[in-house]
């Protein structure tokens, strides 16, 4: 495996568990204490639902810009190259 691919792997694993536990929280904190079994229940899949779309939408991110910074770096050090 690349050492590229083992830092994407990471932001992903770090940027998706970090979203779901935010989702988590703030789904936590907005819960009614008066609120039933059944609702806080809904509560907790809704919350799990949002935090894994979040999520994966966010680990597409952080990937997205590894490897804009991949590229970026390539290409400074291919007109270094060139200049020298």
């Amino acid at each position: 495996m690349k050492k590229i691919e083992t830092v994407k792997l990471v932001a992903e694993i770090v940027v998706g568990l970090g979203v779901s536990i935010i989702v988590g929280n703030v789904a936590g904190a907005t819960t009614p204490r008066s609120a039933g079994k059944i609702n806080k229940a809904l509560i907790c899949i809704g919350a799990f639902v949002l935090g894994s779309m979040v999520g994966e939408k966010a680990t597409e991110y952080a990937c997205r810009k590894i490897d804009e910074a991949v590229k970026s770096v390539k290409i400074t050090i291919k007109d270094e190259e060139v200049t020298v």
